[in-house]
């Protein structure tokens, strides 16, 4: 499915500035496989690893990287530590100074991993995590559902909101409710709290909630679970994982598990194919599918893994242009009901818009990392071509839905969060040739790119007007999502700073080497990565304990600031040092404190006191005991639940 934009003047002259570009560059072949050569680099911070090159005819070395291998993991072209092995030169430099346990930034750093195993032994519950029928005050849970919708259900659909606060409230109000729904609660409320506050003080308590929701659906009775329901949960606890930092690592791995799912249960098949049922039902089944693409897509991104889809292995449509209300009133009259005109703006708008970019950043990620994905810089040019134009066309897009005379209207969340995940496709596609731009003037293109996509990714999620206070009721759900969350919000900002970096050092070298007089800097840059290493300790004090984010950002910083000086290449080691050694102080710091307060729901702001709903049976713990019931849950029992969309023809799910 290619996009389709139309031919304005600019686009017939950016197509034409492609084709100039792709014919004065070197042509690289796609044949066969060459033997990769195997760098192998050991750093203080990332231990040992290999980077995989190619091996060029006469013996030489490419400078570009082709993929990561590190202990057991190979991570394709994609992966964030394509980048971070760019600044070998600075480990190289000083790995012989931080090496040695009489080294202080080493005891520094053996420190700082005593400390977050304490603190992550603090927070995590005991497993197996029984599911509880407790829950913080309602005043609390609906602050937290709040946060939930006008954030991440805004990218992703997965509930049907109507229904699903009318289950909501009954279930404060005394109507009898189900162990399922009850998870489904606590991983929205584990979710929204990631941006409740600056500080993610319920941190504790939404890793419980997303162990619980772990305990339960790990029980090996999977035929009856195979319901929308079931869907619906596993999405919620794939996010809430990646988002909150339960095994993110391993997000891309589950959502595999999940997408073979979905493919059994029908959903990569339009409902129009199948028997016939309710808008509302048929809807629901798209919006699950649009979903499990979206996260396929963006967790291979991440992982730097192959994407394992194909664009004939399903024919189901986008979502329609509906908002949740229409879906809910289609139930109720047998009148058709219509989707929105297209330029209308629905709490579904942002999805189909993204999807319609699906099949080029699809694109993209098989380019990267797929198997022997050795591509060449044509190839990367025409890839650019598309999936920049149908980037353009849903900025287009998003800006109508903005500028409507009549709305309503789109977040500003939504709209920073589309640009925030567009560019992070657009800097992956050029990052195999960002190295190699940093030398040689035949990839200047890549290189003014790259950096483009990195500043646009920054100041999506920390906009210069935005607050450097940790604490600020100011901040964006963006930033505090970079800041408190995991995953790929704090990835994609990290490896965004990472590039500003890279591209700084590189003219400050320039400078150096330059017979025509000095190269003028520019600030933004440098205040750019000043922000970032307030923006890297910020997320320590948020409750994050891995300290190698602000330890690389503070030698790299301190690299750049002896350049700018001129500082002597021989006085370089020493200086870079002792920026170690300022960070894993600041850091020991923090995660002593971190660790001396502990963590536990009574010091968790509303979590003094404890509330049970009416509807759930003070001895409904009884129904998690998985030691003496068959199954933690019935899933297949659970199809007449009224927020599950239930009708006639909801058998079919």
């Amino acid at each position: 499915m290619q996009v389709q934009t139309g031919q304005t003047p600019h686009s017939l002259k950016q197509q034409a500035f492609h084709k100039q570009l792709a014919q004065t560059t070197p042509k690289t072949t796609q044949s066969r496989p060459r033997t990769p050569v195997f760098e192998q680099t050991e750093t203080v911070i990332g231990g040992k690893f290999y980077v995989h090159r190619e091996n060029h005819p006469f013996g030489e070395t490419q400078a570009i990287a082709r993929g990561v291998t590190h202990k057991t993991r190979l991570f394709g072209q994609s992966h964030w530590m394509n980048t971070a092995v760019m600044f070998g030169d600075i480990f190289g430099m000083i790995g012989s100074r931080l090496r040695g346990e009489t080294s202080k930034p080493m005891k520094g750093i053996q420190k700082c991993k005593a400390l977050a195993t304490t603190i992550k032994a603090q927070r995590t519950p005991s497993t197996p995590c029984l599911p509880t029928n407790e829950l913080p005050s309602k005043e609390l849970c609906d602050q937290l559902v709040d946060r939930y919708l006008s954030t991440i259900e805004r990218l992703y659909r997965i509930i049907h909101i109507p229904s699903f606060r009318q289950s909501y409230e009954a279930l404060w109000a005394g109507a009898k409710s189900d162990a399922a729904f009850l998870l489904t609660v606590k991983l929205v409320l584990a979710i929204g709290a990631v941006t409740h506050d600056a500080s993610f003080s319920l941190r504790p308590s939404a890793i419980r909630w997303i162990y619980e929701a772990q305990t339960a659906m790990s029980e090996p009775r999977l035929k009856q679970r195979l319901n929308i329901e079931y869907l619906q949960i596993s999405l919620l606890l794939l996010l809430a994982r990646d988002i909150v930092d339960v095994n993110s690592d391993l997000t891309w791995i589950s959502v595999g598990s999940l997408y073979r799912t979905a493919i059994y249960m029908g959903l990569n098949r339009d409902p129009s194919q199948l028997p016939r049922r309710s808008l509302l039902a048929a809807e629901m089944r798209r919006r699950l599918w649009n979903t499990i693409l979206e996260i396929m897509l963006q967790t291979s991104l991440m992982s730097g893994g192959p994407p394992l889809v194909s664009l004939n292995e399903f024919d189901t449509m986008p979502p329609g242009n509906f908002d949740d209300e229409q879906l809910a009133a289609s139930e109720t009259t047998t009148t058709e009901t219509a989707p929105r005109p297209e330029h209308q703006y629905t709490q579904t708008s942002v999805a189909i818009a993204l999807r319609k970019t699906f099949s080029a950043r699809l694109a993209t990620v098989k380019f990267l990392n797929n198997l022997n994905s050795n591509g060449s810089y044509e190839e990367t040019l025409r890839i650019d071509n598309d999936i920049r134009a149908g980037c353009k066309e849903l900025r287009r897009t998003i800006h109508g839905y903005k500028t409507s005379s009549t709305g309503p209207w789109p977040l500003d969340f939504e709209i920073s969060t589309v640009d925030f995940l567009l560019h992070r496709y657009i800097s992956a596609l050029h990052m195999p040739f960002f190295g190699a731009s940093l030398q040689e003037t035949k990839y200047a293109f890549t290189r003014k790119i790259v950096l483009e996509s990195a500043l646009k990714i920054w100041y999506a999620a920390y906009p210069p007007h935005d607050s450097m206070l940790s604490g600020s009721d100011k901040q964006s759900d963006l930033l505090r999502l970079t800041t408190s969350g995991h995953g790929l919000f704090r990835s994609v900002t990290l490896l965004a700073t990472l590039i500003v970096a890279l591209e700084l050092r590189a003219q400050l070298q320039e400078d150096a080497e330059s017979l025509t007089g000095p190269i003028t800097i520019r600030p933004d840059l440098v205040t750019v990565l000043e922000n970032s290493k307030v923006w890297c300790r910020q997320c320590i004090e948020a409750g994050e304990t891995n300290i190698k984010g602000h330890l690389l950002m503070s030698i790299v910083m301190a690299q750049i600031q002896a350049l700018m000086r001129g500082v002597r290449q021989s006085e370089m080691p020493e200086l870079l040092v002792r920026a170690a050694e300022d960070s894993v102080d600041l850091c020991v710091m923090i995660l002593e404190e971190k660790a001396a307060a502990g963590t536990g729901l009574v010091a968790s702001e509303g979590f003094h006191q404890m509330e049970t709903p009416s509807s759930i049976p003070s001895d409904m713990a009884s129904e998690f005991d998985f030691m003496g019931n068959a199954s933690l849950f019935d899933f297949g029992a659970m199809e007449n639940m009224n927020w599950d969309f239930s009708d006639a023809n909801m058998s079919f799910f």
